[in-house]
């Protein structure tokens, strides 16, 4: 299902607020158009994708003294190939506030909710313990502002009745307040607690303590993003084969100023029936993305990555990491003048058939001077790699620079500490098969001892890469050093 069905369900249980306007006939009326405009998008959306949605009954809204009760008709959503996701009547309460077109709402999913194959068996029963929501419909977003709920002790069965899975508690916390006209800023975060795997040969086969998304944004433009939305549906209904050509534009205007984006994987664990030994354990796998500047001719983006692995089977002889880290930024990206390029690129009706193709090559040769022009710099920091027996470290700053071959200009660190432990574990790993494999790469590395500064345990690396389309190692041209490896 897709982000709108998310958001539609989870409308569905928040409570009526102690504020409420009177109900009358036209509320009921604007209630049943918002919903009736959200099921076509969804149906339109999924047949572009070869899918349907099926609906049995009638939506209904009938007034109460102080809100609405409104019942979604039976959904069915059908995949592109022929699989099923029947959800039942979805109740939904919806109290008016001052503004017509926002509503504070309360939702109940049916439970179970059944997944089916094409015939109509079931692969998937979903059944949901207890569930809690609470939120504020925004109609100038066309999207929850506001937004606190969970569902705890879900189960899912297969086909058969047995447990294929169980999820502790799923929550999704949104939390945006009105920064402008017509802007947004603020955080929302997807949680899930206590998943586990199993099946009937293997039992429980992996299990994850805590999956997490959190978006950050600031001045996100819901006017621009219902344009956009606009665009891409209109595109769907025409069974236009590509996106409109000024997508990524559009996008990039609505996300606003900023976006700030995390996610991690914590505790999973995989096992293995039969062998232990080979069991995975991983401490945590994540993420994070920044992206500034999206209103302006250049942005600047950030990503970082992390690994966290199992250390209880580390050893001298271990060359398998348990640390990664990777922190890399680009400043000043052109990305104006890229989406320019992109679009040059992209087919035209009635065109020459080479015309993208020219545009291309064009590009690439136009590129150095573009990124030197606004002043682009990547820069490398807080990077490792390693476990508790070797290690790399890398650091470095990169500039765009028209007047070099290369296009860059900067240098780069890098501190390998941990050479001889990196030896004596692949010689330890050595067999008949990838002995001669193993030994090429000890020879490598002994090399690459020799060319470089040594301070203790410590192997570093001072890499420079000048104007002249040089690079040098520890102050040395690297040809000459290449040669003598």
């Amino acid at each position: 299902m897709r982000i709108f069905t998310l958001s539609l369900l989870m409308a569905l249980f928040i409570a009526p607020a102690a504020f409420a306007a009177k109900t009358n006939d036209k509320g009921a009326a604007r209630l049943k158009s918002l919903f009736e405009t959200l099921i076509s998008e969804q149906q339109t959306a999924l047949k572009a994708q070869g899918g349907d949605l099926k609906l049995i009954g009638d939506l209904t809204v009938e007034q109460a003294k102080k809100y609405y009760a409104v019942t979604l008709p039976e959904m069915n959503y059908i995949d592109a190939d022929g699989k099923q996701t029947h959800i039942g009547l979805v109740a939904i309460n919806a109290t008016p506030t001052k503004k017509d077109d926002d509503w504070k709402m309360s939702v109940a999913i049916p439970t179970p909710i059944l997944r089916k194959d094409k015939t109509g068996n079931i692969i998937n029963k979903i059944n949901i313990g207890s569930q809690n929501m609470v939120g504020l419909w925004q109609g100038e977003l066309n999207n929850f502002s506001k937004l606190s709920s969970s569902y705890k002790d879900i189960v899912i069965e297969d086909g058969k009745n047995n447990k294929a899975a169980k999820i502790k508690d799923i929550e999704l916390v949104m939390d945006l307040k009105e920064s402008g006209k017509n802007l947004w800023s603020g955080p929302s975060k997807f949680n899930i607690k206590g998943l586990s795997l199993s099946s009937e040969k293997q039992g429980n086969f992996m299990s994850i303590g805590n999956a997490m998304i959190a978006i950050a944004v600031d001045n996100f433009d819901a006017l621009k993003s219902k344009e956009l939305r606009n665009k891409i549906l209109s595109a769907a209904e025409s069974s236009e084969a590509r996106m409109p050509s000024d997508f990524w534009t559009d996008m990039m205007a609505s996300y606003g100023d900023s976006m700030k984006m995390q996610g991690s994987l914590e505790n999973l664990r995989f096992k293995k029936p039969g062998s232990e030994d080979k069991d995975v354990n991983l401490e945590k796998i994540g993420f994070n993305y920044t992206m500034s500047g999206m209103n302006n001719d250049t942005l600047d983006q950030s990503l970082g990555l992390t690994f966290r692995g199992d250390k209880s089977k580390i050893n001298k002889n271990s060359i398998f990491p348990t640390v990664i880290d990777a922190n890399i930024s680009i400043e000043n990206l052109p990305f104006a003048k890229l989406l320019d390029i992109g679009k040059s690129a992209l087919p035209q009706d009635g065109a020459n058939s080479n015309a993208p193709q020219i545009a291309v090559l064009q590009a690439m040769m136009t590129l150095p001077q573009m990124l030197a022009e606004a002043g682009t710099v990547l820069n490398i920091k807080d990077t490792q790699y390693g476990n508790d027996e070797y290690n790399f470290e890398i650091d470095g700053l990169l500039t765009a620079n028209k007047n070099s071959m290369l296009g860059t200009t900067g240098n780069v660190d890098i501190v390998i500490e941990g050479m001889d432990n990196i030896v004596s574990a692949l010689e330890s790993q050595k067999t008949d098969t990838n002995q001669e494999k193993i030994n090429q790469s000890i020879k490598m590395i002994q090399a690459a001892r020799l060319i470089s500064e040594q301070k203790g345990d410590k192997n570093i690396y001072g890499i420079q890469i000048t104007e002249e389309a040089k690079i040098l190692i520890n102050g040395k041209d690297a040809s000459a050093l290449m040669g003598a490896m």
